[in-house]
Order: structure tokens, then C-alpha cells, then sequence
């Protein structure tokens, strides 16, 4: 859950403004959406469905545990993503060249 205050290789702040982000679940549920999806599709093409037995449960629950299991990775590839919207690439970014802050609050950072 703990994130750098500026990336390791750049210096680029990476908590740009208080609530910066909250935006991020989206990207989370998207991820969590097509994770399912292709879980759905898998389990289809390997096993398949019937409403005889209990291979539509199974994978729910199955699906259910591989999203609680995988949340911290699909946490930190939102976040990335949520910041790579923002903060664009920069090839001059050995010179210093990163995206200054527009307003920063010492007491609210890192409380998202």
C-alpha cells in the first residue's frame, strides 16, 4: 500500500495534488472487468458451462478469489496507468525535465 513520494529513477513526484488519486478505481474495476472476462472465456474453452452441475459456481468462486488475490497488482498497474495520464513521457528526463507540482498540501499527502 505504501508508495514512493518520487520515483527512483526520475525524481518526478508522484502525489501530484491531494485526492490525486481517487480516479484510479476506475481503472481498477476496468482491469477487474476484463480479468473476468478472459477468466470467463478461458474457463468456457477449457472446462465449459452447464446447468446440470456446478461448473458456473465454481468459477465464480474461483474468479471471486483470483480478484481478491490480485488486487494488489491491479492497485499498483491502476495507479501507473492513472499517472501515465497525467505526467507525460519525457525523453529529456536524465536533465531534471519532470512535471512540477501545481499545489501541494505537506499535511494531506499520502492520504488518499
Amino acid at each position: 500500500m505504501k508508495m514512493n513520494e518520487r520515483c527512483p529513477v526520475c525524481g518526478q513526484l508522484l502525489d501530484l495534488e491531494p485526492g490525486f488519486y481517487y480516479g484510479t478505481n476506475m481503472i481498477s474495476y476496468a482491469l477487474a472487468f476484463l480479468m473476468s472476462i478472459a477468466s470467463f472465456f478461458l474457463w468456457w474453452a477449457i472446462i465449459g458451462f452447464s446447468f446440470e452441475d456446478n461448473r458456473l459456481f465454481w468459477w465464480i468462486g474461483i474468479n471471486a478469489f483470483l480478484l481478491i488475490a490480485l488486487q494488489p497488482p491491479l492497485m499498483r498497474i491502476s495507479r501507473t496507468v492513472w499517472l501515465a495520464f497525467f505526467v507525460r513521457y519525457s525523453p529529456k528526463w536524465m536533465e531534471g525535465d519532470v512535471v512540477a507540482v501545481e499545489r501541494i498540501n505537506k499535511e494531506q499527502m499520502a492520504n488518499w
